[in-house]
C-alpha cells in the first residue's frame, strides 16, 4: 500500500508504504499503520532512515500514522512550515489515556520531529481543534501496488 504527499512544499510529493497485510491488519484493529517514508528529490528518492527531535536521533523509521487523522499543510507552530501532523493515542493500564501530537518537517534526508501538544484526547484541545478536527484533516487514501 502507498500514499503520498507533499510534506515539504517542494512540489514534489513524498512517498509513504506499508506491506498489505500490515495494513490490513491495523485497520481492522482501528490501530494506525506503519510507514516507511520516501523523501522526493529532483533526482529520485532518498528513503528517511531517522527523525531527529531536539538532540535525539532516532533510526530505523517507521511512523505510526492514522490515516483517518492527518494533517499535511502549513502549521505556525514550526514556523509556518509545510508539515505533516498526527498524534498518536497511548493508553495506560492505570490513568487517564493521553495524546501526543507531534509536527513532522522534512530537513535533507531525515524528519525533524516536534511535539505540538500532549493532552487528555477524552477532552478538548485547541491544536487538535486546529489541525486534526473534522473537516482540517487532510483525506488521504493510500491505493494497492504491485511489487
Amino acid at each position: 500500500m502507498k500514499w503520498e504527499a507533499d510534506i515539504n512544499g517542494d512540489g514534489l510529493n513524498e512517498v509513504f508504504v506499508t506491506d498489505k497485510a500490515s495494513y490490513d491488519k491495523a485497520s481492522a484493529t482501528n490501530e494506525p499503520a506503519d510507514w516507511l517514508i520516501y523523501i522526493a528529490t529532483p533526482a529520485g528518492f532518498i528513503k528517511c532512515d531517522e527523525v531527529h527531535e531536539g538532540d535525539q536521533i532516532s533510526s530505523g523509521v517507521l511512523l505510526s500514522i492514522d490515516l483517518g487523522a492527518v494533517f499535511v499543510g502549513n502549521v505556525s507552530e514550526v514556523g509556518s512550515a509545510k508539515a505533516i501532523v498526527f498524534e498518536q493515542i497511548k493508553n495506560p493500564r492505570a490513568g487517564e489515556p493521553v495524546a501526543i501530537m507531534h509536527a513532522y518537517v522534512i530537513e535533507g534526508d531525515h524528519l525533524k520531529r516536534t511535539k505540538l501538544a500532549e493532552y487528555n484526547p477524552t477532552q478538548t484541545n485547541t491544536l487538535f481543534d486546529k489541525y486534526l478536527k473534522d473537516g482540517k484533516r487532510t483525506v488521504i487514501t493510500p491505493v494497492e501496488v504491485n511489487q
